[in-house]
């Protein structure tokens, strides 16, 4: 072992004094991952299974690096989103990534010929195509829930191995309960955006959604429309903000859907769901429940309309891999 791998190491160890154990970090991450209802699955033909972005490399596996220590986990500020970037936030964490990066779960990279060097963005839950690719991942960022701890941030090193493509970067920082891991073929870029990530500190991501949803719309001033989608705990798991002509659009579905006078929203049934801000009123967006009190439909400030597929093309952001049931239509194709 090199002095720069014992380095290395002894960075991590320190790093991750307070944090949880990265080699102990799948199997307690999968313990802690929740059974979710699942019936009908999106990809028709391929084999649906519930899966949970694990990091696979945030121990040096024989890792190098010509480059210095990272820089300590102490910027909570907030972050303008620079252009060329978007935001992604997941529970109580933000970030910025660039435009281009694509969603999708970068364990399944493979499958219908997909390029290990295309950068995704992965979340925990949904259904995803079983099939084993080698590497194991491509490049791009996970999101993963982990215990509370006091930030921490792991060196950005090469890996080596059948994790990642050859000559891959990989760094990870953690806090608020969720760890972000970046991969790529460049340190600098992943620099820069392990930067940006920061706690959700003022309870509201600059999408304009809530951390935890407390009822209101987030964000809804004229001409723009917050895009939130929950798990069945009311955290936010994605978010959105449309403008312009994708806003008015989304507006124009919700108005122009049809009163159902099936009664108000009753959330016996807990699932995901999205919230939109649309001209001031609260638009929770029902699509995977329905088997305890009907609760499938578009509810405006709580009173329900008919649950469309022009309704469910906004509702349902870029990187969506739930299921719904025979009564609900997807809109074909989904948004990409």
């Amino acid at each position: 072992m090199s002095d720069l791998e014992t380095r290395l190491i002894e960075v991590l160890h320190a790093e991750a004094e307070q944090a949880p154990s990265a080699i102990g970090l799948a199997s307690a991450a999968r313990s802690r991952s929740r059974a979710r209802r699942r019936r009908t699955a999106v990809a028709a033909g391929a084999v649906a299974v519930a899966v949970l972005a694990v990091p696979l490399a945030v121990v040096v596996l024989g890792g190098d690096s010509d480059k210095g220590d990272p820089p300590t986990v102490d910027a909570v500020d907030p972050v303008e989103v620079a252009p060329g970037t978007r935001t992604e936030s997941w529970h109580g964490v933000t970030l910025q990534v660039p435009d281009d990066w694509e969603y999708g779960d970068q364990s399944a990279w493979c499958a219908g010929g997909g390029s290990v060097t295309t950068f995704r963005v992965t979340r925990p839950g949904g259904v995803s195509e079983s099939i084993a690719c080698t590497p194991t991942s491509s490049h791009g960022l996970s999101f993963q829930e982990i215990d509370p701890s006091e930030p921490f941030e792991w060196p950005v090193v090469t890996q080596t191995g059948d994790a990642w493509p050859p000559h891959t970067f990989v760094g990870a920082k953690g806090m608020e309960g969720v760890l972000v891991t970046v991969a790529g073929p460049d340190r600098e870029d992943l620099l820069e955006v392990l930067a940006t990530v920061r706690p959700i500190s003022d309870g509201v991501d600059p999408n304009g959604c809530s951390v935890d949803d407390d009822g209101g719309p987030g964000m809804a001033e004229a001409g723009v429309v917050p895009v939130c989608r929950y798990d069945e705990q009311g955290r936010l798991v994605q978010s959105e903000k449309l403008t312009g002509d994708q806003a008015e659009a989304a507006i124009g579905a919700v108005r122009t859907a049809k009163q159902d006078d099936s009664g108000r929203l009753c959330r016996n049934d807990p699932t995901e769901y999205v919230v939109m801000g649309v001209e001031g009123d609260r638009v929770v967006v029902q699509y995977a429940g329905g088997s305890l009190c009907g609760d499938r439909g578009v509810f405006v400030e709580g009173l329900r309309h008919e649950l469309t597929s022009d309704i469910l093309y906004w509702a349902l952001s870029p990187g969506w891999t739930g299921s719904v049931d025979e009564y609900v239509t997807l809109p074909d194709p989904l948004r990409q």
